[in-house]
């Protein structure tokens, strides 16, 4: 409930909110009322969500395709999907809640990540369709799932430690800091003209790696004991050692 105090001498009035779960409503409803005519936001939709989301006590919010431009300052607190792709969002810093394990962020108009060191929960990261031109070192640190995908990325800071899946197809990659975490299974760096070598060895652990439109002296040591698919251009082939028994798909230019 919202207890309303006027003060006559200034012309102001005070709101005291006497139950906190007012808050967000309240700052869910001026975030709808302040959008900019004429951009095509679904800001109605998206409040309809949220408050069912925090009436329900839901743990998962979809926010997708609404043509969002910003997010409101909080979320429903229990969330921890939020799907929020196919908007027009230039930065994503309120939807990080501590509680989040997956984000879908794709297909957005980010050009940077926020400091996420501090997201303990999160698993899945989904940036792909974006604009970013550098990563931040500061990834969440239980991160299993990365995607970077279609981005303007030259460099690739440390990855999570326990990093399983790596897509960064279609960049702009020169190079890694760091070695590829012993954790990795699957690896797509496609797409990546600039780029000509891997970090260190491949992971003996890797089931999958795909590489494709690098230079010809591309160059990888060892061959992973664990592979089971690998997809590279013809001109890759004799640079990278691959078991017989591997399945082996070759891509052929043009």
């Amino acid at each position: 409930m919202i207890n309303f105090c006027p003060n006559l001498s200034s012309g102001t009035v005070i709101l005291y909110y006497s139950d906190f779960v007012d808050l967000p409503y309240i700052l869910w409803e001026n975030w709808k009322n302040s959008a900019i005519p004429g951009m095509g936001e679904e800001r109605s939709i998206a409040l309809q969500r949220m408050i069912e989301c925090e009436r329900y006590n839901s743990n998962e919010l979809d926010l997708s395709g609404l043509g969002l431009t910003s997010l409101p300052p909080v979320l429903p607190k229990a969330i921890t999907v939020l799907d929020i792709h196919n908007n027009q969002l230039s930065e994503i810093t309120p939807a990080l809640a501590p509680t989040l394990i997956k984000l879908n962020a794709s297909n957005n108009q980010l050009t940077f990540l926020p400091d996420m060191k501090f997201q303990y929960e999160l698993q899945s990261l989904d940036v792909s369709y974006n604009h970013l031109e550098v990563l931040t070192g500061d990834l969440p640190p239980a991160l299993k799932m990365l995607n970077v995908s279609n981005n303007l990325l030259e460099e690739i800071p440390i990855l999570p430690l326990f990093l399983i899946e790596f897509y960064a197809h279609n960049n702009n990659l020169i190079l890694f800091h760091g070695e590829l975490t012993p954790t990795l299974r699957i690896l797509d760096l496609r797409e990546n003209p600039r780029l000509t070598r891997l970090p260190t060895e491949l992971q003996q652990g890797l089931h999958k790696l795909f590489v494709s439109g690098s230079r010809p002296e591309f160059k990888s040591y060892g061959s992973p004991l664990d592979l089971k698919e690998f997809y590279a251009d013809d001109s890759l082939l004799m640079s990278i050692l691959v078991p017989a028994e591997i399945k082996t798909t070759v891509l052929k230019e043009g």
